[in-house]
């Protein structure tokens, strides 16, 4: 599963979310790196030197987590709101087929990754094989 993070979210936040949602690796680029909150004790991986975690996927059954996404704590504080595989892969499926893309589909992505509207609008191009912008 992964949490979203903005490298332009205050630091105080940035420190909530990953509190919060127990992260154990965060994936960086290696100049955000002093972005990282003090606090933070899981494994810090670079985006530059990923050669060298590289795994097998592991086969996920459906009711694990996919992601976990933090509404924007405009009531309080953020709280996490966690997605399933099954959940996403439904909803994935289910635009794939009422959105009707051929193969002269082009889609552009305007969302921030850190809102859950960038998940859906990012996936349904790509898993219907469609350019992307």
């Amino acid at each position: 599963a992964y949490v979203p993070l903005d490298p332009y979210f205050p630091a105080e936040r940035l420190s909530f979310l990953l509190k919060d949602s127990q992260a154990a690796q965060l994936l960086i680029e290696e100049d955000l790196i002093s972005l990282i909150p003090p606090s933070y004790e899981g494994n810090t991986i670079t985006i530059e030197h990923t050669e060298s975690y590289q795994t097998e996927a592991p086969n996920m059954p459906p009711g694990d987590l996919a992601y976990l996404i933090y509404t924007s704590g405009t009531t309080g504080r953020p709280k996490g709101v966690l997605v399933d595989h099954h959940g996403i892969a439904n909803t994935l499926q289910w635009r794939r087929e009422e959105y009707s893309m051929t193969e002269q589909d082009i889609s552009l992505h305007l969302f921030s990754y850190v809102f859950d509207g960038c998940v859906t609008s990012l996936f349904t191009p790509l898993l219907s094989v469609r350019a992307y912008c």
